[in-house]
């Protein structure tokens, strides 16, 4: 598929980056900024208490970044969502694209 592209070798350890789509094994923590993410859905008063909580920011792990078709940035995540009723359980929102605007260093 794509030849020069070593996203395989970087899966099984054997290089620490892909060339060709900027994978690498190593995560970055960051922060994912929930109100600039989901826009209108974090707006509004609760309605549904078991929902999830999409509002403030979720701690993420950042893999990798890639450039839109108009320049702009955009990284590969992982994160974490609260749900509103408060339970310990948390939901693992995994390998989604997301706008670099919505994301922070975390340290």
């Amino acid at each position: 598929m794509f030849p020069d592209c070593e996203c395989l070798l970087v899966q099984r350890g054997e290089v620490e980056r892909c060339a060709v789509h900027g994978t690498t094994r190593r995560t970055v923590p960051v922060w994912v900024l929930l109100d600039e993410l989901w826009g209108e859905y974090a707006k509004g008063p609760r309605s549904v208490g078991d929902g999830f909580e999409l509002r403030g920011r979720a701690r993420g792990w950042l893999y990798e970044w890639q450039r839109s078709a108009t320049g702009g940035w955009i990284g590969v995540v992982d994160y974490l969502l609260d749900y509103a009723d408060g339970r310990s359980h948390r939901h693992t929102v995994q390998r989604q694209w997301v706008p670099a605007h919505v994301l922070q260093p975390r340290e």
